[in-house]
């Protein structure tokens, strides 16, 4: 059984990006993505919420055909810890994420976003070159992810869905 992990974090506001996504603007897109991850995430392709208050949702996600586990739907239990992170939880898998936003030690002005993912693979090996070329696929779809949803916010903000 092999458990990959992966944490990747990026500027949320590099040179050129416009406009300047504030924290607040950055916490209302994760709660769309909650939401609606498939405007955020190119893997998925619906999503039912099927319960939600202040503390968090529970939603069923459909994956594209190759996506995630058996039958292309998995149950999440999301969980909103504002303004600065969102934890996700697909117990059919044991897969665990998070999406964080924080602000520089020396720059408050620089934003950043997190991405952290756990996820079991028991039909993998340790050391095997199957586990190797998983943890790289997860390593990239990660930056594409964060990349995803800092546009995605930023669209939003320009289009007016985000204030």
């Amino acid at each position: 059984m092999v458990l990959i992990k992966v944490s990747r974090t990026a500027l949320i506001n590099p040179e050129g990006a416009e406009p300047k996504l504030t924290v607040d603007q950055m916490w209302q897109g994760m709660v769309i993505k909650a939401r609606k991850p498939q405007e955020f995430v190119k893997l998925m392709e619906g999503c039912e919420v099927t319960r939600e208050n202040e503390h968090g949702l529970t939603r069923i996600v459909t994956f594209k055909n190759g996506w995630g586990p058996p039958g292309g739907k998995a149950e999440e239990e999301i969980a909103f810890h504002a303004p600065m992170r969102v934890d996700f939880a697909m117990q059919q898998t044991g897969e665990r994420i998070s999406n964080i936003v924080s602000t520089d030690c020396d720059d408050s002005s620089k934003l950043y976003m997190t991405f952290t993912i756990e996820w079991p693979h028991p039909d993998l090996k340790e050391g095997s070159d199957e586990a190797k070329e998983k943890w790289q696929q997860v390593h990239d779809m990660t930056k594409q992810i964060i990349q995803s949803t800092n546009e995605t916010v930023r669209q939003m903000v320009k289009d007016g869905v985000v204030a």
